[in-house]
C-alpha cells in the first residue's frame, strides 16, 4: 500500500504514526511466514528510509523492535504452522448499501476454516481485550464477514498488538 509522499527533504523529522504502521507492515509482508526472522538492522533502515526518508532513528528502533517483536512471538510460531499463510489478501463485498474492501494482513484458508491476523502498532493504554473490543469490533466484523461470504465456515481474527505480541 502507498500513502501519500511527505515533501522532498527527507530530514529524519519522524513519521506519523500510520507511517510508521506502514513502514512496519510493509517489512512483515516480506518475511517468511513459515520461518519468521527479523532482518537486520541495516536491512531495516534501507529498507524503511527508501519509503519513508522522513524515518528518525528513534522510528527505525521501534519499527525494528515491532517487526523482532513479531518474528519471536508464539503468534508467529503459530502462524508458521497453518495451511499455506498468505499475505495482503484482499477482499471486497457489499453489505446492504455499502461496499466493503480492503486487505488481511495474514490469512490462511483451509477446510472450510480461515485465520486471518491483524498486525497492530498502537500504543498499549490499556488492557489489550478492551482496545479489541472498543476499537476493532467492526474491523473483526467485516474480516469475519469477508471470509463468511467467501464460502468459509468458521473464521478466527486475530490480532499482533506488536508492543506486546504474546499477551492475547
Amino acid at each position: 500500500m502507498k500513502s501519500l509522499p511527505r515533501p522532498a527533504g527527507g530530514d529524519g523529522a519522524g513519521l506519523a504514526a500510520t507511517e510508521l504502521g506502514s513502514a512496519v507492515h510493509e517489512l512483515l509482508e516480506q518475511i517468511d511466514l513459515r520461518a519468521p526472522k527479523s532482518p537486520a538492522p541495516a536491512e531495516i533502515e534501507q529498507d524503511v528510509r527508501s519509503r519513508h526518508p522522513a524515518a528518525s532513528d528513534e522510528d527505525l528502533e521501534r519499527i525494528g523492535r515491532f517487526v523482532a517483536n513479531y518474528c519471536d512471538s508464539k503468534l508467529a510460531r503459530r502462524v508458521a504452522q497453518l495451511p499455506e499463510p498468505q499475505t495482503e489478501l484482499s477482499f471486497v463485498f457489499e453489505q446492504g448499501e455499502v461496499l466493503l474492501n480492503g486487505f488481511l494482513d495474514v490469512v490462511s484458508l483451509s477446510d472450510g476454516k480461515a485465520f486471518v491476523l491483524d498486525y497492530k502498532t498502537n500504543r498499549i493504554d490499556r488492557e489489550l481485550e478492551e482496545i479489541v473490543a472498543d476499537d476493532y469490533r467492526i474491523q473483526r466484523l467485516v474480516y469475519a464477514l469477508a471470509c463468511l461470504r467467501a464460502g468459509y465456515e468458521e473464521v478466527e481474527v486475530a490480532y499482533a498488538f506488536l508492543e506486546q505480541p504474546d499477551a492475547i
